[in-house]
């Protein structure tokens, strides 16, 4: 069932003992099992290899309709294998640098991936904040245009708790069973995007996918049942990739926007239902969310080309708070459920724009929600994204479109500014921001009380 489906990859293990080849970092990411013979591992205790891998990879592109076991999500998809974990687990620095690999991003002491994934599944996870590298590979691998779907964990937890569940940016998907419920073990809480099937435990059946018949050395090909939120990942990252197959140019933002405005309710009296920070959006629907993408591609002239996006600026029509957003399904999704379109639109870059002789690369912006102010803001600044998911009173609300990097306000050569424009209603002692190119608006703004604020991010002329 996975006979031709690979494409090169890369062993990513430094350490010998777990990598179990022995030959650290290289070219070949077969797996020669993980089977903990002689009881090593403190936790968990796994006598026999796992071949977790390859059960994944069997629900995201399993071969279709040639008679044998399943199918997969996306069955002509291609795999591209980076080995990151092996016997008792591994390391962050090596799950960091195996996403920076995947997306095409150099890693010293390797060659560079000549064929970057654009959707990228991480069936795993552990215990601890989302520091530093990690989210830098994290956001090196958005910036590059790759989805980065991700499992929530399997503790019956927070997955605040958990990296890489817990990076910004990324698709955190939890499980569900087949009653449409939160599977027993599945982690939970505002990180979750949505859920999708993982299987349960008692009278609830797992997944069933491919897998190797050897007990601790590499055998036949076989089959056979698990659950986790490690299957319930590669089902949301088979799903995306069929929605980039339809269109490569959707950006990362967009999909996870597609993902969540496409999904089944959960049913009713089911312990998600009537939730909105508990188990993510909903269940992922699979024919929902590749058909969004054909339906709404160049609707209403938002979609862009592959070289340029199409930004769109909405105002709330109950408090006059403003956003923007470059994904058609949002902007449907909103226009008249309480926002409507002012009017304003510009370009923005696409993941593969080049933005001109000595101008920066376009990077992901970023856009943040102020509780109690429902008011939003934009950057182009990595740090300033940081910080303000980081700064009280704030929430990120996802990465919306790219754009060229301002200096010290200035623009690069071949784009214009995008001028954030503040307002505080003294009464309410609340501010209002507003984020826009066009300078007869942003001259009627100032006359009517608004002050400048920043450069939040530059567009193309």
């Amino acid at each position: 069932d996975l006979d031709g489906k690979f494409v090169s990859g890369y062993d990513m293990i430094r350490d010998g003992f777990i990598a179990v080849d022995g030959n650290g970092r290289d070219d070949d990411p077969s797996d020669p099992g993980d089977a903990d013979i002689a009881l090593d591992c403190s936790s968990p205790i796994n006598a026999f290899s796992s071949w977790h891998g390859t059960h994944v990879a069997g629900i995201v592109a399993a071969h279709g309709n040639n008679g044998e076991g399943i199918s997969g999500i996306a069955p002509n998809a291609r795999i591209q294998s980076i080995r990151g974990l092996g016997r008792c687990g591994g390391t962050f620095e090596d799950i960091a640098d195996s996403i920076r690999w995947a997306a095409g991003v150099p890693v010293p002491g390797t060659v560079t991936n000549p064929n970057p994934v654009k959707v990228m599944n991480l069936s795993l996870g552990g215990n601890g904040a989302c520091n530093a590298n990690m989210q830098s590979a994290v956001d090196a691998a958005i910036a590059r245009g790759v989805a980065v779907v991700v499992a929530a964990g399997n503790d019956e937890e927070l997955a605040t708790n958990f990296v890489p569940a817990n990076c910004k940016g990324v698709i955190t998907v939890g499980a569900s069973n087949l009653l449409g419920n939160l599977s027993s073990y599945s982690n939970f809480g505002p990180e979750l995007a949505l859920l999708a099937p993982g299987g349960d435990f008692g009278t609830f059946p797992g997944v069933l996918s491919t897998l190797n018949g050897g007990g601790t050395d590499p055998a036949v090909p076989s089959y056979a049942a698990y659950s986790g939120t490690s299957m319930a990942a590669p089902h949301v990252a088979g799903v995306v990739a069929l929605m980039f197959a339809r269109d490569p140019s959707l950006t990362p933002g967009q999909v996870l926007n597609r993902l969540k405005a496409t999904v089944r309710p959960f049913p009713p009296g089911t312990d998600c239902a009537g939730t909105t920070n508990v188990c993510g959006a909903g269940l992922l629907d699979a024919a929902n969310a590749v058909a969004s993408v054909a339906v709404n591609r160049g609707v209403n002239e938002v979609a862009g080309s592959a070289a340029r996006l199409h930004v769109v600026e909405l105002v709330n029509t109950v408090n006059g708070r403003y956003t923007l957003s470059a994904d058609p399904t949002e902007i449907i999704r909103l226009t008249g459920n309480g926002w409507a379109r002012t009017g304003q639109i510009f370009p923005t870059y696409s993941f593969t724009t080049n933005v001109g002789a000595g101008a920066s690369i376009p990077q992901p912006v970023c856009r943040a929600k102020l509780y109690g102010h429902d008011a939003y803001r934009f950057s182009a600044n990595t740090g300033e994204c940081k910080d303000q998911v980081n700064a009280n009173g704030m929430a990120a609300d996802g990465v919306v479109f790219m754009a060229a990097l301002p200096n010290a306000n200035v623009c690069p050569s071949g784009s214009s500014a995008a001028w954030e424009m503040a307002r505080l209603n003294v009464s309410e002692n609340l501010y209002n921001f507003r984020t826009l190119t066009d300078w007869v608006e942003i001259s009627a703004m100032t006359a009517a009380g608004w002050q400048y604020s920043r450069v939040a991010f530059c567009v193309p002329n």
